[in-house]
């Protein structure tokens, strides 16, 4: 296939997609002239384009659809719910001739003649529309284009070829040496922005599947007969390509879902005192470095009787235990497999392939999915799903002398436990509970579910790393926290592609290769049933600067925050081994030396003491802490500021009450330089 074609078939291409959703805008305005003439515009160039190419087949459909567009531009045919009916019908034959030369570079056979008739009949006061004038060869001239189209092999290689580079770069910064400080410090520069340009370039707005999506709602509309309302917002928000290709399926279903069994039928909605026509609201956003997409509607929200009957028909839970579920419990059986409310197979329903396929498929590239819903108001779900899957921030922990990496977007918050500290851990037969501010968190020993012996015997001071799973959350205890890095993703060899502990493997910086935790099938292999995630405070929410927050209690005072784009890792150091050094206190950490800050009354420990390496660009410092509090998603913004260089930007609101907001770049720089009497509440 010659590069003209190519070209034509991708311009076509993005036509044919944009047109859906203009056909679908026309319908609910039909006296719009300006989407009129636009739809036209799209049909006439693409007509243009074929009798340019020597396609007569695709010309010949383009054409009659265009005498038809060209009567609804002059007046003369009024716009109808059948008549957009039929432009699409012959939207999709447009699209299918296209499909076929994409595959052999030729027009697929086949007849046209019935709906040519149609469109005939439709354009029954046709007019002698002008010879169309190709606009394809002056798009081709245009200097002033500002994008090239490269095709996604292209790109998937660039991608592989990136993280190979990343890997490399993570191998060789620990053995960093005087000679080559610095241009190993601008490799990393480098390589850190040719990475972001990379990762940007794949990057796709969502918009752009959205597209098809209100044609789908209206066709089910119909077919169910049915007034439905699409509304989306947020369609510029960005994710990478490969992503938006894996989330195609389960939103569709998410929108099936929510004109079938969500939104009543007219009559029925009136009687309830709503509108006849229903809405399905599409939205989505950036947050803490995920992609939210929500999808509700404001149909009839879940029965949760009828939920409860079906699960324990089906078998899915035993009728013993059906008595005692809480609301929240009960909606989430929807995601049980097998599970529907059907009455009767139905093209859209009944085969009891649901809500399960949405969460595997979502939880396979490390996302989330959460249900809430309300009687007679409508349903909402929740799609949690991480920005790329090449290269993402992880957090590498420990356990039986073992290393895993556990994806940073899937982690809540991370707890030290300590004799004698706030959090306890319970037992209620046999199962572990993690006493959480109040609320009891099940916990899996990873020694456990890899089949070793139980932690206790062998750690003194374990963490417990919240992770997110669907609706709830669930803690794992692991020996320690080793660093935390960015790591390229690697697809699981087919021996281990069965076991449902691990998304895939990853090689570290200083070599080694690690597995990555799946946090959905330990709770599965665990046999343990997630916490629901605590209801949010009723505070006033202040600005929040975007910026998630690792907190954490050091000493005397307020709790304290540091920005996690300022977190390198969280280590257990060996105090023994703090030396002074011209003045400072430091520890021999990866080849180097360490410099320490310590506030006030923090509880030391000679031997292993937990230590933030907090970062700012290529320096290093450690602070001292007693233990973590917890991870805020969005550190809201400093309410009342401290003076510069005191090591602090100032207090703000973070999980309802006030915290201490570590000046980080601050902090190392005067730890380095030795800078004890510009800190008075420190001790370095």
């Amino acid at each position: 296939m010659d590069e003209l074609m190519q070209e034509f078939l991708t311009d076509t291409t993005e036509k044919l997609n944009a047109l859906d959703l203009d056909l679908v805008r026309l319908e609910k305005n039909p006296n719009d002239g300006e989407l009129i003439g636009r739809i036209f515009r799209l049909v006439h160039t693409v007509k243009g384009n074929c009798g340019f190419l020597g396609l007569p087949r695709l010309e010949n459909v383009t054409h009659h659809a265009e005498s038809v567009l060209s009567q609804y531009r002059a007046g003369t045919v009024p716009v109808t719910t059948d008549s957009v009916s039929l432009i699409l019908q012959s939207l999709d034959r447009i699209k299918g001739i296209v499909g076929g030369i994409a595959e052999t570079g030729v027009e697929p056979p086949g007849e046209d003649k019935a709906l040519i008739e149609l469109l005939d009949m439709e354009a029954a006061s046709k007019k002698n529309v002008p010879e169309a004038v190709s606009a394809f060869s002056a798009a081709m001239d245009d200097v002033s284009a500002k994008s090239v189209r490269i095709s996604v092999e292209t790109l998937e290689d660039m991608m592989t070829l990136m993280g190979e580079l990343v890997l490399s770069r993570n191998q060789l910064l620990p053995h960093m040496t005087a000679g080559s400080k610095q241009p190993m410090q601008r490799m990393d520069k480098t390589v850190s922005a040719l990475q972001q340009s990379m990762l940007k370039a794949r990057m796709q707005p969502v918009g752009n599947l959205w597209g098809k999506l209100p044609r789908l709602v209206r066709d089910i509309a119909i077919d169910l007969g049915k007034k439905i309302r699409i509304d989306m917002t947020g369609g510029s928000t960005e994710v990478d390509r490969q992503v938006l290709e894996l989330i195609r399926d389960p939103l569709m279903h998410l929108l099936r879902n929510a004109a079938d069994h969500g939104i009543e039928k007219p009559a029925v909605r009136v009687t309830k005192g709503k509108p006849p026509e229903g809405v399905i609201h599409l939205s989505a956003r950036h947050e803490g470095g995920q992609v939210i997409i929500d999808v509700a509607d404001d149909g009839r929200g879940l029965d949760e009787t009828a939920i409860l009957q079906k699960a324990v028909e089906h078998k899915l839970i035993p009728a013993t235990r059906a008595r005692g579920m809480s609301p929240q419990q009960i909606q989430q059986l929807v995601f049980a497999p097998g599970f529907s409310t059907a009455s009767e197979v139905t093209a859209l329903s009944g085969r009891r392939v649901g809500m399960d396929v949405v969460r595997a498929n979502i939880e396979k590239i490390g996302g989330t999915v959460e249900l809430s819903s309300a009687a007679g108001k409508g349903a909402v779900v929740t799609m949690r799903i991480p920005l790329t899957l090449a290269i993402i921030p992880a957090l590498v922990v420990k356990t039986d002398g073992e290393r895993y990496a556990i994806p940073r977007n899937t982690i809540r918050e991370v707890e030290a436990l300590k004799r004698g500290g706030p959090h306890r851990i319970e037992r209620i037969n046999r199962a572990k509970f993690l006493d959480l501010r109040g609320q009891l968190v099940p916990l899996a020993s990873l020694q456990t579910v890899f089949g070793a012996d139980e932690l206790a015997a062998k750690s003194l001071n374990p963490f417990v790393i919240i992770l997110n799973a669907g609706s709830g959350v669930f803690g794992i205890i692991c020996d320690g926290i080793s660093v935390a890095e960015e790591i390229v993703v690697k697809p699981l060899s087919p021996a281990l592609r069965r076991l449902r502990l691990f998304s895939g493997n990853a090689v570290l910086g200083d070599g080694g290769v690690v597995l990555i935790l799946d946090p959905s099938g330990i709770a599965r292999e665990a046999e343990i049933e997630p916490a629901p995630k605590q209801e949010a405070k009723e505070i006033a929410a202040p600005k929040s600067n975007g910026r998630a927050a690792l907190l954490f209690r050091a000493g005397a005072g307020s709790d304290r925050a540091v920005p996690l784009e300022h977190l390198s890792r969280i280590e257990r150091l060996d105090m023994s081994q703090v030396e002074d050094a011209g003045g400072r206190r430091v520890i021999a950490y990866r080849n180097g030396l360490l410099p320490l800050i310590a506030y006030h009354g923090v509880k030391g420990d000679k031997k292993r003491q937990p230590v933030l390496v907090i970062r700012d660009g290529d320096a290093e410092a450690g602070l001292i802490f007693d233990s973590v509090l917890g991870v805020v998603d969005a550190l809201p913004e400093v309410a009342v500021k401290r003076e510069s260089g005191s090591g602090s930007l100032g207090s703000a609101l973070a999980d309802g009450h006030a915290v201490d907001v570590v000046d980080a770049p601050c902090l190392i720089r005067q730890a380095r330089e030795g800078m004890r009497h510009d800190l008075p509440d420190l001790i370095l």
